[in-house]
């Protein structure tokens, strides 16, 4: 199974400013300027990405904790 339910209701904020769909979510890059502009990665931007990426099902490596537990 490729979709998850986190990036398309969620995100975790994690320390120093690094956000992600959830705590489990390993990004290869940290979205560096979430903190000045929230609204374009979760409607347009990385966040988009990552659902589009399931949706079309595809196997995220970033999620590959997830796929194994």
């Amino acid at each position: 199974m490729s979709f998850c339910p986190y990036p398309f209701m969620s995100f975790s904020l994690q320390q120093g400013h690094r956000v992600r769909p959830c705590c489990s979510y390993r990004p290869k890059n940290d979205i560096s300027d979430f903190e000045n502009n929230p609204n374009y990665h979760l409607e347009r931007g990385e966040f988009y990405n990552i659902r589009e990426r399931m949706l079309n099902g595809e196997k995220l490596p970033e999620c590959s904790s997830c796929y194994e537990a």
